[in-house]
């Protein structure tokens, strides 16, 4: 089950509040007192070009996901996540609070995620069970079970896909320079943590830049324009690896300290024009 079926079968069943004008919620207040009345469920956004969803369980903000209009989706954790969705807040759209235990792992879409296959394994390895065990009931009901309404959901994922009015403007323009950040960020990995970790790192950064049509040219980041969601999805990509060997606490760490520095740079440069 893909994030977007998870989210279209959440949508279908209870809300605490269902598409309220974002410009007349105060979403950080609103997350604020879900958390301290210790709600479980999931804080909808939603405008014209992108979608996110807040999970709140055990008392606390978890995962992001994230979905744009051309079709693409993610799920992020940790400072990239939460700042993300709140940037996402102050643009108005809806919002929407709905009831739900929050999921086990889902199967993610090949670039953003590096950890899914064992999870998708374990998704599909309990599959076969149910289908044996009905095979030898009445044959009627094999073909009904709740994979037929499932079906009839992914015809309007192909809708927005194939819409080419996101294609040529971008919806939300960067707010950090990152492909400086992610340059830097490199240097960075190389000097404290080792020249292994750092090709680890840069191997991440070129898979999760080429599937959106960039790459890594001696060292240098070359991409297309991309707006901030989708720059936040390469850099959790390629930040994967680090997060593996030196957590998340260094990344964020690593990430604040490349951005102060490029903005310094950036500063001095166009100082002295």
């Amino acid at each position: 089950m893909t994030l977007r079926e998870s989210l279209d079968a959440l949508r279908e069943g209870p809300a605490l509040v269902a598409d309220l004008p974002g410009d007349e919620v105060d979403v950080e207040r609103l997350v604020s007192h879900l958390v301290a009345h210790g709600f479980s469920g999931g804080v909808h956004l939603a405008d014209r070009d992108t979608e996110s969803l807040l999970w709140i369980s055990d008392g606390a903000p978890r995962d992001v996901w994230f979905f744009e209009s051309g079709g693409s989706e993610a799920a992020l954790s940790g400072v990239l996540g939460h700042d993300l969705f709140h940037q996402m807040a102050a643009r108005g759209g809806t919002v929407s609070v709905l009831i739900s235990e929050p999921p086990r792992p889902v199967a993610m879409p090949p670039t953003p995620v590096l950890d899914p296959p064992p999870i998708s394994e374990t998704i599909q390895g309990p599959a076969p069970v149910p289908q044996s065990v009905a095979a030898p009931e009445p044959a009627k009901t094999a073909p009904t079970p709740v994979r037929e309404p499932q079906r009839v959901e992914e015809v309007p994922d192909t809708g927005p896909a194939a819409s080419p009015r996101v294609e040529p403007s971008i919806p939300e323009p960067p707010s950090h320079p990152w492909a400086a950040i992610l340059e830097d960020v490199a240097e960075r990995v190389a000097r404290h943590r080792g020249p292994k970790l750092a090709a680890r790192f840069t191997a991440a950064l070129d898979a999760a830049l080429a599937a959106h049509g960039g790459r890594l040219e001696g060292g240098r980041v070359v991409a297309p324009e991309l707006s901030e969601s989708t720059w936040r999805i390469v850099v959790e990509a390629a930040c994967a690896p680090i997060t593996a060997v030196a957590g998340r606490a260094f990344v964020d760490r690593t990430i604040a300290a490349a951005d102060r520095e490029v903005r310094v740079l950036q500063a001095g440069t166009s100082g002295r024009r």
